[in-house]
């Protein structure tokens, strides 16, 4: 699908400085890490030169240095051969005995297990029938591919993107390629599934050292990669991740810049301070008062503590003194009842000495009362008598005269 446009593809990609960066958020990407559901991915298209590619720059990462010229690489997974010995036996008995043999694998702190084996023929031809025919290993063929000098590699990168345009064409992944070409040769192409479902997830190899050509044959380089690519077979753009990108601002989704020097936040004015160039939220002044208020708080809590050790001395010390005076009143109190105690006792011993007094007095009265009644009594009986006697004469006189 081409796009028909008096514009060139350089005026049509430029578009995409103006677009904002777009990518999941945070959340949405911990739900799919934890989905029940993983990506899978299929590759779509491969080229035959990337599985030497990538052997060759990982040989020469483990030696740091570039490989023997004319050498090939074998490639193993782990657990083939028993032992490397037996790789190189059979290496021998299918190809040529005339090679010598380098074991790189074992210099490598992230093998896994897997043997990676430069060997270097003598002849040509050998080397030429070990990467075409190879070597039948269980079943299974193991090519060899050429080992090429650092300088014959370009820089390859692994790009991802989401296409958010949805295209069933037959013809979509040589758009897809073409597409592509203008940032370098395509080496891969992979897609991701989820749940056997396409969302338009894609993963290339792009070797950028790759000219394209123009369409009046001219061949031009490779385009720089961005974080927006154009897609011209679509006329579309698409975010795309891949190391050494550009950073994208976290204030103007647009790459090519970081916050602190975003051309946008540079035209804000912050509410605190008044200046340009930040917002309220990330005010330089906002921490200068913020350090100011903790050292005021700081202040403050110490003084509070002056404070609060004052008051607790000074609450101790009205406690002394009332203690003091408490003691000082007890005394003058004891003395008080001592004294109220001593009048009491006089008084209750006048008052009993009265008490006894006038129980003598009343005993004297009694007594003296008992001896008046006695006298009168003894007079009383003394009056009878006589009164008797007197009686007692009369009734003699009266008998007298009766005779």
């Amino acid at each position: 699908m081409s796009v028909n446009s008096e514009m060139t593809w350089a005026e049509r990609a430029s578009r995409g400085s103006t677009m904002r960066f777009y990518q999941p958020s945070k959340r949405r990407s911990m739900e799919a890490a934890t989905s029940s559901y993983p990506l899978v991915g299929s590759v779509m298209f491969e080229d035959d030169d990337l599985k030497s590619q990538i052997l060759a720059n990982k040989a020469m990462a483990i030696v740091q240095q570039a490989l023997t010229s004319g050498s090939v690489l074998f490639s193993f997974r782990k657990g083939l051969f028993g032992d490397r010995v037996d790789e190189y036996k059979v290496i021998q008995t299918q190809v040529s005995s005339l090679v010598e043999f380098r074991l790189l694998s074992v210099y490598d702190e992230k093998n896994d297990g897997s043997l990676l084996t430069e060997a270097k023929f003598e002849e040509v031809d050998d080397a030429n029938k070990a990467m075409t025919t190879g070597v039948n290993v269980n079943g299974m063929v193991y090519k060899a591919v050429h080992a090429k000098e650092c300088k014959e590699f370009g820089d390859l990168k692994f790009v991802q993107f989401t296409m958010m345009r949805i295209v069933k064409e037959p013809t979509f992944l040589h758009d897809l390629i073409k597409s592509l070409s203008f940032y370098g040769r395509v080496l891969q192409v992979k897609k991701f599934t989820r749940g056997g479902f396409f969302e338009g997830k894609f993963s290339v190899m792009v070797d950028t050292s790759v000219e394209y050509q123009v369409e009046g044959g001219e061949w031009q380089e490779a385009q720089p990669l961005d974080r927006m690519l154009y897609l011209s077979e679509f006329d579309c753009f698409v975010a795309a991740t891949y190391k050494g990108a550009p950073p994208v601002c976290h204030f103007c989704r647009h790459s090519g810049h970081v916050r602190a020097k975003c051309p946008e936040l540079l035209q804000r004015r912050c509410y605190g301070c008044g200046k340009h160039g930040h917002m309220l939220r990330f005010c330089p002044g906002k921490e200068d008062q913020s350090g100011a208020k903790k050292q005021k708080v700081d202040h403050q809590l110490k003084d509070s503590e002056e404070v609060t050790e004052a008051r607790r001395q000074t609450v101790h010390l009205m406690d002394v003194v009332a203690k003091a005076k408490l003691g000082a009143g007890r005394e003058v109190e004891e003395k008080v009842e001592e004294e109220e105690l001593e009048s009491a006792v006089d008084e209750e011993e006048k008052s009993l000495q009265g008490v006894v007094d006038g129980v003598d007095a009343s005993e004297n009265d009694k007594s003296t009362e008992s001896d008046n009644l006695e006298v009168q009594m003894e007079d009383l009986q003394g009056e009878d008598h006589q009164d008797k006697l007197h009686g007692d004469d009369e009734i003699v006189l009266a008998g007298s005269d009766v005779k």
